[in-house]
């Protein structure tokens, strides 16, 4: 097996990541090449107080300490400077200094997350200025009530729900399914072109809070053809809010279509026929949904269909199904990443193929608590996986419904694993090898997470 090398990747990351690892040897990595008037508003408003942020745990308790941790206060400034001063598109990348203590950054990756305190105040930094790289968040799941409340009087569509605080009080869910009947009653206010393209440009504000600066955002286009929207309406007003992120905000994004497994294949065929005047901009299908009763085996025809088309292959397994279900999904759909995948870990069998395959995991910590695939997030298997060799990442998936964007997943599993820095780093650099970005904007995002792992 050969460490991770690259000629286009500078000599300065690929040390950073063999040291992310902790020694642990990689695959080589192929990468492929990929085939309105309203500026933003400033977000800095919402970084010390998110809406929808859980009201206990390690976050609240940072924030509660707030005023006596100077610490936090120069934290939470320097979030806002990052928030302003992401480089736009266009302007030359920089490489990584030559000069870049390397010996220090390894003291700093000592650092871990105190369980009892919440997160160390230098982990906590260290998290604001990774450059992340977001693969699994339903834009549907980023509908906040308020802007669903916005769209509903607007589109004359009656909600289940008087107020946003009632609202908030439904999401208290028992498993999946629960989750998605709330989700699926909510998209209906999501209805003209515009509608698509504010949602889109909604979360990319809070993205960018975030400090992500690459996302590959799903959208479920049977959920709203259904309701007789036009897909063409669905993918436009989407295509047209990530146009104007990368341009307004310089996040890089690639757009997977999800097709719904507790549909027929049939109906996920006739979508991709539907979906072909856009393809070129599409950059791989998925599947998600329910995953019990749904194998993976019906829609192994439709994704060859789409592999064929250019299109890569993702999907959901091992959230609901246990650890079969992602070795099956893997054999049957020839997908290059599994969302979710956290039972995985239960099958070493399964772990070590998802390792030598280089098949990365798009994880979603506070999604597999509140939907009580873990009880707690201590019982999370992500350090199980990382140990074996897996290539996870950290996302948010449905970030409206449970509490928190990708910077809360990041904080509230690093504090509850103990997370050391080189782990977090490791983290953002597989989301960064595992995304289907160009080659270039991964060496690009791979240099600035040099950088901010060297500060």
């Amino acid at each position: 097996m050969n460490w991770l090398v690259d000629n286009n990747v500078p000599r300065g990351v690929t040390t950073l990541l063999l040291h992310l690892g902790h020694g642990r040897r990689y695959r080589q990595l192929s990468w492929r090449p990929e085939s309105s008037s309203a500026s933003f508003g400033a977000s800095t408003r919402t970084l010390a107080q998110p809406l929808g942020r859980a009201k206990s745990g390690p976050d609240s308790t940072r924030q509660a300490n707030l005023r006596a941790r100077p610490a936090e206060r120069g934290r939470l400034a320097r979030l806002a400077d990052n928030s302003r001063a992401i480089r736009p598109p266009g302007e030359a990348s920089s490489r990584v200094a030559a000069d870049v203590d390397w010996t220090a950054m390894e003291v700093r990756s000592n650092v871990q997350s105190d369980a009892v305190g919440g997160l160390d105040p230098e982990l906590a930094d260290l998290i604001d200025r990774l450059p992340k790289v977001e693969l699994h968040v339903h834009l549907e799941g980023t509908l906040e009530p308020q802007l669903a409340f916005r769209m509903a009087a607007r589109n004359g569509v009656a909600l289940p729900y008087a107020s946003v605080e009632e609202t908030r009080a439904a999401y208290d869910f028992s498993d999946l399914q629960s989750f998605l009947d709330v989700y699926y009653a909510a998209c209906t206010v999501l209805v003209t072109r515009e509608d698509f393209r504010e949602l889109t440009r909604a979360y990319l504000e809070r993205a960018h809070a975030d400090r992500v600066r690459h996302v590959e955002p799903f959208f479920d286009p049977q959920t709203h053809t259904a309701r007789g929207i036009p897909i063409g309406d669905v993918i436009g007003g989407i295509l047209d809010g990530l146009a104007d992120g990368e341009r307004e905000l310089g996040i890089t994004s690639g757009l997977i279509l999800s097709f719904l497994r507790h549909l027929p294949a049939e109906a996920a065929d006739a979508t991709l026929a539907a979906a072909e005047p856009w393809l070129d901009r599409i950059v791989a299908v998925g599947l998600d949904s329910s995953e019990v009763g749904f194998p993976p085996e019906p829609f192994a025809g439709t994704f060859a269909r789409a592999r064929s088309l250019g299109l890569r292959a993702v999907a959901h397994a091992g959230e609901e199904g246990d650890a079969s279900f992602v070795a099956r999904t893997v054999e049957a759909l020839g997908v290059s990443r599994i969302d979710h995948g956290v039972r995985a870990a239960d099958d070493p069998a399964v772990m070590r193929r998802l390792a030598e395959s280089g098949i990365t995991l798009t994880a979603c910590p506070n999604s597999n608590v509140r939907l009580r695939v873990f009880p707690s997030m201590e019982r999370s298997t992500i350090r199980t996986l990382m140990e074996a060799g897996v290539a996870v990442t950290i996302n948010s998936d449905d970030p409206a419904y449970f509490g928190g964007y990708i910077g809360d997943n990041y904080r509230r599993i690093a504090a509850a694993l103990a997370l050391t820095a080189g782990d977090l780093g490791r983290l953002a650099a597989n989301a960064i090898n595992g995304s289907f970005a160009t080659p270039a904007r991964k060496q690009e995002l791979l240099a600035e997470l040099a950088r901010a792992m060297a500060r």
